[in-house]
């Protein structure tokens, strides 16, 4: 029987996602819409584990792409609070000692938001938090004689993104006018 230990694991990147969605206003503060977005840049992450050796490895995230939905309640002045949830995949790379692992891993993510209106011509401030999860990925697997051994690794990301957005046709209705 072969022990699996793991330790040292951290994981860093900074990423740019362009987005494009369509929501629609149900009722004075209830929000619903649609989007696809593409992230670019890379996710690295690294580690030590132990399986018969100790071995260093490298994983990587890249090309993440999302389609999903979300709902929100919109706020007074502005303001859009609401969750979102939806389809992604993204290219999984593991690299050990003793070679490379690619993957296209496909999973589901969860979330959720604020935005808030900066000007009455459509600009938008949003941060927003995203669990991606892509399931289990085995990186290890060996049968040698009665013994064999695996080693699985999960897949998932926690994200906060902060962004600027844009909305076409966003119209914010006109103060009212003082009356005489």
């Amino acid at each position: 029987v072969t022990a699996v230990t793991q330790s040292g694991i951290s994981g860093d990147g900074v990423t740019g996602t362009l987005a494009i969605g369509y929501d629609v206003n149900f009722s004075s503060n209830i929000v619903a819409g649609v989007f696809a977005d593409y992230t670019f840049g890379e996710l690295d992450g690294s580690g030590v584990y132990a399986l018969n050796v100790v071995a260093p490895y490298n994983i990587e995230y890249d090309d993440t792409w999302a389609i999903g939905g979300r709902v929100g309640l919109a706020r007074p002045g502005g303001t859009l609070w609401y969750l979102t949830a939806g389809y992604t995949e993204t290219d999984f790379t593991l690299s050990d000692p003793f070679g490379t692992l690619k993957r296209d891993l496909s999973g589901y993510f969860l979330g959720g938001g604020v935005e808030q209106s900066l000007n009455h011509h459509g600009l938008f401030l949003k941060l927003e938090y995203r669990y991606s999860d892509y399931g289990s990925e085995r990186v290890f697997d060996q049968a040698a004689g009665c013994c064999s051994e695996s080693y699985d690794i999960d897949t998932d990301i926690h994200a906060v993104r902060l962004g600027i957005s844009y909305k076409f046709g966003h119209r914010e209705p006109a103060p009212a006018m003082p009356l005489k």
